[in-house]
């Protein structure tokens, strides 16, 4: 698939396609300038982005553009000075027609569900064991997961072990600064005088206590 033609107007860049059964698409400048995926703003090793949202400027707009590769690619300079090339294909790919936008949502996953409290009566729920040991299982509690946010994992063995387990089954593990895990907790502060009044009234419950067995 190649580039015919490609201009700016208001605020976005026009890309019109060789093949006339197309029409053409646009994406706003913004987009394309987050986007961008030279080796300085993207590592392809990776697949990260490197460009910050912080350095982006909203108001970055397309001094230039520059078709290549027999229209299989189109450059752009921004007002910021940086320059960002694109192929055809992968414009085309995140066309912004609601066809194209339906075609990604299909192959990235489903529809996100909304709920509320009548949910708590139908949430999803799985056995741990199947979770474990069947990949259909897995990956349907995985979709489940993406699709309502939330879902219930039944006969779980009581013991600490089980949350690495499950994770390894997901994923492999990385380690952070804290480890391969770490715990969140919250400590109870109490004033002074918090801790003198539960001393006090613990006092009394033991002495009543005590009273009572007299």
């Amino acid at each position: 698939m190649k580039i015919r033609q490609a201009y700016t107007e208001d605020g976005y860049i026009i890309i019109v396609w060789q093949d006339t059964h197309l029409s053409d698409d646009k994406y706003p400048y913004v987009y394309l300038r987050d986007c961008c995926l030279c080796t300085t703003c993207f590592n392809h090793d990776s697949k990260q982005r490197m460009f910050l949202l912080n350095d982006l400027d909203v108001e970055v707009k397309a001094n230039e553009l520059q078709l290549e590769k027999e229209g299989e690619c189109v450059s752009i300079e921004w007002s910021d000075g940086h320059r960002s090339t694109f192929e055809s294909d992968w414009l085309r790919k995140r066309s912004f027609k609601s066809d194209e936008i339906h075609k990604r949502e299909l192959l990235y996953g489903e529809e996100h569900v909304s709920w509320g409290k009548e949910f708590q009566s139908s949430i999803p729920t799985f056995n741990f064991q199947k979770v474990m040991t069947d990949d259909q299982e897995l990956l349907d509690w995985l979709l489940s997961i993406d699709k309502f946010g939330l879902t219930v994992l039944t006969n779980v063995p009581c013991n600490d072990q089980q949350l690495p387990l499950l994770a390894g089954r997901v994923a492999y593990l990385k380690k952070n600064p804290f480890g391969l895990f770490f715990y969140l907790g919250k400590r109870l502060l109490l004033s002074q005088r918090q801790s003198q009044l539960i001393w006090h009234i613990l006092q009394l419950i033991l002495a009543s206590t005590l009273t009572s067995h007299i």
